[in-house]
C-alpha cells in the first residue's frame, strides 16, 4: 500500500488546480514530474485521462489530444494502459477528421498480441469507419467481412450494416 501523506495530497491538489486554471502546459509539465512517482501514477493517469475528456467535449481536440499524446509517452510501451490511451487518442483524431492518423493508430493497436477481445472488435469498428471515411470501400469491406465473422452479437451486426450503407455511395 502507498502512503498519501501531505506532500503528495499538495502534488495532487496542484496538478487538479492547474486543470481547473486552464494550464495545460503546467498541468503537463507537472504531470510528467508526478508520473515518475509510483505513488502518484495513478492520480496523473485519471487526471489525464479526465481533462481529454473535458477538452475533448469542449471542443479542445488539439489540446486534448496533445494530453493524450503526453500520457501515451508516459506509459509503459505496450502495455494495457498505453492501449488505453492510443484508443483514446484514436476517438479525438475521428473528432478532427485526422481519419488516416486514426487508421495508423488503430492499425498499431491492433497488430499488439495482447490485445483485449473488447478492443480488437471496437478497434475493428473503427478502422473500418477510418477507412470509409477515407473511400478506401474495399478495405472497410474487408474488416467489416472479419468483424461478421469473428464476432456474433448483435450490435455488430447493426454497425457493421450502417458503414456497409455508407460504403455504398
Amino acid at each position: 500500500d502507498v502512503e498519501y501523506g501531505w506532500p503528495a495530497l499538495a502534488q495532487q491538489a496542484m496538478l487538479d488546480a492547474d486543470l481547473l486554471e486552464h494550464n495545460y502546459q503546467g498541468f503537463l509539465q507537472r504531470a510528467r514530474g508526478l508520473f515518475s512517482s509510483l505513488e502518484h501514477c495513478d492520480a496523473v493517469r485519471t487526471a489525464t485521462r479526465q481533462a481529454m475528456e473535458d477538452l475533448g467535449g469542449g471542443g479542445f481536440f488539439g489540446q486534448a489530444l496533445e494530453l493524450g499524446n503526453s500520457l501515451l509517452k508516459l506509459e509503459p510501451e505496450g502495455s494495457h494502459l498505453a492501449l488505453l490511451a492510443r484508443e483514446q487518442i484514436c476517438g479525438l483524431l475521428f473528432l478532427i477528421g485526422q481519419n488516416h492518423k486514426a487508421e495508423q493508430n488503430l492499425q498499431a493497436l491492433l497488430d499488439h498480441p495482447d490485445l483485449p477481445e473488447s478492443m480488437v472488435l471496437h478497434s475493428l469498428i473503427l478502422l473500418a469507419d477510418a477507412f470509409s471515411l477515407q473511400g478506401k470501400f474495399d478495405e472497410s469491406e474487408n474488416v467489416l467481412q472479419r468483424i461478421r465473422q469473428s464476432f456474433r452479437v448483435p450490435y455488430v451486426g447493426m454497425r457493421s450494416a450502417n458503414i456497409h450503407a455508407a460504403n455504398l455511395r
